[in-house]
């Protein structure tokens, strides 16, 4: 039963003929749901009118209103934005949500500077830069990062290009900048690499091409072979690259291409970035239930939250079906962007067959997971009996904390699902209330954490909590589900006996540990999730180190004020490497006096970035 009459006509009574988002909210006050509405009275009252057709899920909805809340704004796309702000906040269980709302990295191009330089970011801002991406894939990233230096010996770097550096940094050594930060190695050619790469980098190969062969008879003609040389060197490398990306667009179009595919409740959405006609990277979205959704309605939801102020839309993007608010869509998509954007649906022809291509790639991947499924179920069954569990392991939450005697502490919490992980799942943890290295008392505060969070979201409690450590790990585990208000029957520790090497599985109450054979599969998948765990926990508190180091210890040292620091970073790139480096290096690169340098390498060594935990 929803609102109770009264109390529902009085709130609808109430409603405004104008756009804006309406709140849908349960016994707890919880928000069950955000909605927008180009008219929040007619929108808001047809959930509410005798006899309404409505689909099984928006009736399991209204059963659980108990109150609403409705917010006017300005426009539709106002509203848009605003349900898109809500929905990232209160996370409501009936509306589609992606779980994977990560940024992914962009390389930006300067080129409203002088000189300008190649750095990798994960926001696009309307600065004058030139951004090319997004990335899906780190290595694909990476990989185009590193080939790009080779090709176009650009500057990566944060600080000033204006010729007064005493030596250039340890790129230019490598044959990776030109050095233009520093008048005395500095040789010219910037402003042909940067257009070189600005070509490259938008798909115009063949004008990237025809500049360089055209440059290399030149130098041929003028009998400037060493040059003429170099440049065949650079078409060389450059045609191996071009001879590597996916073309799939004879144009030189910016698109995104998505498709659909269902089965059952569950959808897999692809979106294919073609970039300067070239297949940059693809992105997935997995649904496990849309209910009775269709796939227009299903874009309708989803575009606002793939496309947002940090990921703008390319001017076109392809769709198998248009959602009912297109020209609202579009709006919104265009002010994220700075730009217009044409949201299409093809009927026939090159486009049409880009969409059947995200289209194929997502029956793909829908009928791979399914297979998983069965796969990761047939292991589910052998570890729950191998471990007399009560419930068939689906969903496993692991957890682990990190630190060197009570330093910089750590908590760490990882979701494997299906017999995979889920990363856009993970959980980091600053340790809070304990001081000191008490590992029991970290382990119950990232526990009770993580379930009060889950309780507050009203999210999915695990079949099984795994915990990295013994008795009293898991000892500490249950008081923080207790403090957390949860009980999960499933809780169990993965760790060897004191002198062993036999991996053991604790239990909450057990006098004895069961041992776990060496080439069980059962063994094989308790000792992946827990190893991930440890990684995860292990990386976060490598991290914490370094920004202390970083930001700390290197403070301290008498003789390296704010300046130095910088050019240490600058010249190194990083707290291990300045580790690294003998006094001669820090000397000669890093501009240090003798007396400095020997300060810092000492300091370093002895600080906890030089431990690992």
């Amino acid at each position: 039963m929803g609102l109770e009459a009264g109390s529902l006509n009085s709130v609808l009574a109430t409603l405004p003929a104008k756009p804006g988002v309406y709140l849908f909210k349960g016994e707890r006050g919880q928000v069950l749901y955000v909605g927008k509405a180009k008219s929040l009275r007619g929108r808001v009252r047809s959930y509410f009118q005798a006899g309404a057709d409505l689909a099984d899920r928006t009736r399991a909805l209204v059963s659980q209103v108990r109150d609403l809340e409705f917010i006017v704004a300005p426009s539709e796309v106002d509203a848009l934005i605003l349900e898109g702000n809500l929905i990232k906040k209160h996370r409501p269980r009936f509306n589609v949500l992606l779980r994977d709302d990560k940024t992914y990295p962009y390389l930006r191009f300067s080129v409203q500077e002088p000189y300008p330089r190649l750095t990798v970011v994960r926001r696009v801002t309307r600065d004058g830069a030139a951004y090319f991406g997004p990335y899906t894939a780190a290595g694909a990233m990476r990989e185009t990062l590193e080939y790009m230096q080779k090709l176009f010996p650009l500057a990566t770097c944060a600080g000033p290009i204006d010729g007064k550096s005493p030596r250039p940094c340890v790129e230019y050594e490598i044959g990776r900048c030109l050095g233009p930060c520093c008048a005395q190695a500095y040789r010219g050619g910037y402003g042909e690499a940067a257009r070189q790469a600005r070509l490259f980098l938008e798909g115009r190969s063949k004008d990237l091409l025809s500049s360089l062969r055209s440059q290399m008879r030149e130098a041929a003609d003028a009998l400037r072979f060493e040059e003429a040389a170099e440049i065949r060197d650079r078409l060389d490398r450059i045609e191996k690259v071009l001879a590597k990306q996916v073309v799939v667009s004879p144009t030189l179009e910016d698109q995104d291409v998505i498709g659909i595919a269902r089965e059952g409740t569950a959808a897999d959405i692809q979106v294919l970035y073609v970039r300067g006609g070239r297949l940059l990277g693809r992105r997935e979205v997995f649904l496990a239930d849309v209910g009775d959704r269709d796939d227009a309605a299903l874009l309708s939801g989803l575009l606002p939250q793939i496309y947002r102020e940090a990921a703008p839309a390319p001017k076109e993007v392809l769709v198998p079906v248009l959602p009912p608010d297109v020209p609202v869509l579009a709006e919104y998509l265009a002010r994220n962007a700075g730009s217009p954007v044409r949201l299409f649906s093809p009927r026939r022809g090159r486009k049409r067959r880009l969409v059947q291509m995200a289209e194929e790639n997502a029956r793909a991947a829908l009928s791979s997971r399914t297979q998983r499924g069965e796969a990761g179920k047939d292991l589910a069954k052998e570890v729950m009996g191998y471990l007399g569990l009560s419930r068939l392991p689906r969903r496993v939450e692991a957890f682990d904390v990190s630190n060197i005697h009570g330093a910089e502490a750590v908590g760490a919490m990882i979701v494997w699902e299906d017999d995979r992980p889920k990363k856009d799942e993970y959980l980091r943890f600053r340790i809070k209330t304990v001081s000191g290295a008490d590992d029991f008392a970290m382990m119950e505060e990232i526990v009770a954490r993580r379930y009060r969070k889950a309780v507050r979201e009203e999210s999915p409690l695990p079949d099984l909590v795994l915990i990295d450590g013994g008795k009293g790990q898991i000892s500490s585990a249950l008081c923080g589900m207790a403090a957390a208000g949860v009980a999960i029957p499933d809780v169990v520790g993965l760790a060897k006996a004191r002198g062993e090497k036999e991996e053991r599985i604790y239990f909450p109450g057990a006098s004895e540990p069961l041992p776990l054979p060496a080439d069980s599969p059962v063994t094989h998948f308790l000792m992946r999730v827990r190893d991930e765990v440890h990684r995860f926990a292990v990386s976060y508190h490598r991290g914490r180190r370094e920004a202390e180091v970083r930001f700390s210890v290197l403070d301290k040292i008498p003789g390296i004020g704010a300046a130095r620091k910088k050019r240490l970073f600058l010249r190194f790139g990083s707290v291990e490497n300045i580790i690294k480096a003998s006094e001669e290096d820090l000397v000669e690169q890093g501009g240090l006096p003798a007396d400095v340098a020997a300060r810092v390498r000492e300091t370093l060594r002895r600080s906890p970035a030089g431990s690992t935990p």
